[in-house]
């Protein structure tokens, strides 16, 4: 009983094998010089997912976007309650923000622009937007000092829906990767236990499954 849970640890590959009915499943997961043997996986590798499906011959159409969370120096007090808000400039994403007890804000936006599989994304100017997009709500945070900046890239699916379920061609190989995956992990995971355990395809998950890109 229980589970070993193994951090900082790189996947290289999968041993699939042939199965009679045509499609292969996957029999252990390669890890450096070691492997693991297994009767399922389940990849929710965020931005990196279509690349580890990649590495078992499925195609996952998905890309990333810059993410930046930036955090500021302390201010005198602006606001209780966290803000929700479109950017001011046509067709771009939201920024939103919240203020810490200590008084530092922090202000969390995206770009539209794609990166490379592996870069981090983001530089000065974009992070400068950003503050300068939530200024136009709160005119105080225009003099507001960068602390420090949390970069990363998220994942998002070609049409910009989850991808729950089974890959066709390794009948044992299951993805679940979304954008806003912190709200979403709750009830993707307890629906894809029940894929992934019991054996039974969850109904509704049906318009989420890799199957749609044809």
């Amino acid at each position: 009983a229980g589970a070993e849970i193994c951090t900082q640890t790189a996947v290289t590959g999968f041993e699939c094998a042939q199965t009679a009915a045509g499609p292969q499943t996957v029999r252990a997961v390669q890890i450096g010089d070691s492997r693991i043997p297994c009767d399922a996986v389940v990849l929710a590798g965020g931005a990196d997912t279509a690349q580890l499906a990649g590495l078992a011959g499925v195609e996952l159409p998905q890309y990333h976007t810059f993410g930046a969370t930036i955090i500021t120096k302390p201010l005198p007090r602006l606001f209780q309650n966290i803000a929700v808000l479109h950017s001011p400039r046509d067709k771009q994403p939201h920024v939103n923000f919240r203020q810490f007890a200590d008084g530092s804000v922090m202000v969390q936006g995206s770009g539209r622009d794609n990166y490379s599989q592996g870069d981090r994304g983001g530089d000065d100017a974009q992070v400068a937007q950003i503050v300068a997009d939530s200024a136009e709500y709160v005119p105080a945070l225009a003099s507001a000092q960068v602390d420090h900046v949390r970069r990363g890239r998220r994942p998002i699916p070609k049409d910009g829906h989850p991808v729950i379920g089974f890959a066709d061609d390794v009948t044992n190989l299951y993805l679940a990767t979304t954008h806003s995956g912190v709200t979403l992990a709750p009830i993707i995971g307890e629906l894809a236990a029940i894929d992934v355990v019991d054996g039974t395809a969850v109904e509704l998950l049906e318009p989420f499954r890799l199957g749609r890109f044809g």
